[in-house]
C-alpha cells in the first residue's frame, strides 16, 4: 500500500488518504469518457446488449444525463432484473400490439418488441431533439415487426398542470418540452385507436395518472397490462385510479411496476 500525502502548509502538515486520490482518479476517469462520447462525431445512436441480443439505441450527445451514461458506459440495459420479470409474467405479445409512452432513446421498446414479439410498435416520443435519433435507431434494428414513430404527449385530454398561483398549463406545455420550443400535439391512449394492444409501457417524467385516465376506454375494453416507470406518487395515485378498474399492482425491477388484469 502507498503512503499517505503529507502536504505541508505555513501552519500545519495535511495527510490527504489514497481514498481521495481514488475517486478523484474515477472522477476525471468518467469525465475522460463522457467528453470522448460527447465529441464523438456519431449518428447518435449506441450498442446496448441484453442477454446476448444487440440493440442500437438513440443517444444524442447534446443532452448527455446520467441516464445516458449508464448505458454508454457499460453497454447493458441498466434494470436487468424489470425484464427478467416482465418477461416471465407476459411470455408473449404474439398478435397483440405494443405501445410504448416515452420511448426516449428506444432501448425498453426494442427489447420488449425482440423478446415478446408483437405484431406492431407504437414509439411515441414528443422530444424533437429525439425524433431523428429514434429514427435512425429503428432503422438500425430492423429484426421484429414494423415500429412506428409518433411525435406527441399522451395525457388525458383536459387535465393541466399548474405552474404558480395564478399560471396553468397543459402537460404538453410544460418546461419539459419547452426546449423544443413551439407547441407540442397532445393525445390520449384512447385517441389512438389502437386494437388488440397487448402491452402499454409508461415510462415519462413526472406523474402517470394523467396518461392513464386518458386511456381508461382501452383499460376497460381491451385490458392490456401496463408497465409502469414509478416516481413521486406514482404508486399511490395508479393505485387508487387501476383498483377499480380490476388491475393488480405487481412491483418490478428498482423502479417499475407492472398493472396486470384480473
Amino acid at each position: 500500500m502507498k503512503a499517505p500525502l503529507h502536504a505541508v502548509t505555513d501552519t500545519e502538515e495535511i495527510v490527504i488518504p489514497d481514498d481521495h486520490f481514488d475517486r478523484a482518479r474515477r472522477l476525471l476517469d468518467r469525465l475522460d469518457q463522457q467528453i470522448a462520447l460527447m465529441s464523438n462525431p456519431v449518428a447518435g445512436t449506441c450498442a446496448v446488449f441484453h442477454e446476448d441480443e444487440a440493440f442500437e439505441i438513440a443517444l444524442p450527445w447534446a443532452a448527455f444525463e446520467n441516464y445516458q451514461f449508464k448505458i454508454a458506459s457499460r453497454h447493458a440495459a441498466p434494470d436487468p432484473m424489470l425484464y427478467t420479470q416482465l418477461f416471465d409474467l407476459i411470455p408473449s405479445l404474439a398478435g397483440k400490439a405494443l405501445l410504448d409512452i416515452g420511448a426516449f432513446t428506444g432501448l425498453q421498446g426494442l427489447i420488449t418488441r425482440r423478446f415478446l414479439e408483437p405484431s406492431q410498435l407504437l414509439m411515441v416520443e414528443p422530444q424533437a431533439m429525439m425524433q431523428k435519433h429514434l429514427g435512425r435507431t429503428i432503422a438500425a434494428n430492423p429484426e421484429g415487426c414494423p415500429v412506428t414513430l409518433l411525435k406527441a404527449v399522451i395525457d388525458d385530454g383536459t387535465s393541466v398542470m399548474q405552474k404558480s398561483a395564478t399560471r396553468h398549463e397543459r402537460l404538453a406545455d410544460t418546461s419539459y418540452l419547452r426546449r423544443d420550443s413551439g407547441k407540442i400535439s397532445a393525445t390520449t391512449i384512447d385517441a389512438l385507436g389502437l386494437t388488440d394492444l397487448g402491452l402499454i409501457n409508461l415510462d415519462i417524467p413526472g406523474a402517470k395518472i394523467y396518461s392513464l385516465k386518458g386511456a381508461e376506454a382501452t383499460l376497460r375494453d381491451q385490458r392490456p397490462p401496463v408497465l409502469v416507470n414509478l416516481s413521486g406518487r406514482d404508486a399511490t395515485e395508479i393505485k387508487e385510479f387501476m383498483e377499480p378498474l380490476g388491475y393488480e399492482f405487481v412491483r418490478l425491477g428498482n423502479h417499475g411496476a407492472l398493472l396486470l388484469p384480473h
